[in-house]
């Protein structure tokens, strides 16, 4: 008896213990679903809508539209830099995913607050000027309005940016936006230079979504510099662009050791 207890004590320390995931794999494909969808019903509704690209003449708008750098911006935009830039990726994207599969509608909305004694709730803005999954800006928005107006985007800024279908038109817009502006400074090379739905495009494209200056990058890119991404000014654009490298050649979770 007292050697069946002992031989029971040393199976069980020598015995391998289950190694548990670093995250649940049905969250994170759910909400990978969720954004991969979201680019396909923004698109349903700017084709219905029939809004034309101002980059490329007789395309629609989506037609060039990458859904997957539309799916990546919220991973730029709410991920942490210190774990996507590091060796922490892995579960940075996880945790966004499953927090947008446990959230949806709701991921990355403002919470209500009660303004007086009968209970009412309003919007609290955030500090800052960027709003909701996309972190749209109030001006860049009202320009994509005014640039697309057969997008029919709502008038009011806030209500589009807590809207996720909105946000991602929004940020599908904006990148049409920033293609037209690379199509008129090298109109016969940009197709070279940046094919469409490349990294190369993506790339710029996420340059002049984070910092609002397309201007700066087309003149990079129109000389070949090739290490026009260490030239930007702010150390926060750069890293915003290595940290799109780093999610655009991650390996998908189910070639991943967890």
């Amino acid at each position: 008896m007292f050697l069946g207890i002992i031989f029971c004590a040393v199976f069980a320390l020598s015995s391998p213990k289950e190694v548990r995931p670093a995250y649940d794999p049905v969250l994170v494909a759910r909400g990978q679903q969720y954004l991969a969808d979201l680019h396909t019903r923004a698109c349903l509704e700017l084709d219905r809508e029939n809004v034309m690209s101002r980059a490329v003449q007789d395309k629609l708008v989506c037609e060039l539209a990458d859904p997957r750098l539309t799916q990546i911006i919220p991973l730029l935009e709410q991920g942490d830099p210190s774990a996507i830039l590091g060796d922490k990726i892995t579960r940075e994207r996880a945790r966004i995913y499953t927090l947008i599969a446990t959230q949806g509608a709701d991921a990355y909305k403002l919470k209500k607050q009660p303004t007086n004694s009968h209970k009412k709730h309003k919007l609290k803005k955030p500090r800052g000027n960027s709003h909701g999954m996309y972190q749209m800006t109030v001006k860049t928005y009202h320009a994509m309005r005014k640039g697309y107006p057969a997008a029919n985007l709502p008038k009011k800024f806030m209500g589009c940016s807590q809207d996720h279908v909105c946000s991602a038109k929004f940020a599908i817009l904006y990148n049409d936006a920033n293609t037209s502006f690379l199509a008129r400074r090298i109109p016969a090379r940009w197709h070279e230079k940046m094919p469409i739905k490349t990294f190369a495009h993506a790339r710029y494209l996420a340059g002049a979504y984070t910092s609002g200056m397309p201007a700066y990058y087309m003149v990079r890119q129109s000389r070949a510099d090739p290490s026009w991404v260490k030239k930007m000014p702010k150390a926060q654009w750069r890293n915003y662009l290595q940290m799109l490298e780093n999610l655009w050649y991650a390996p998908q979770f189910n070639e991943v050791n967890t």
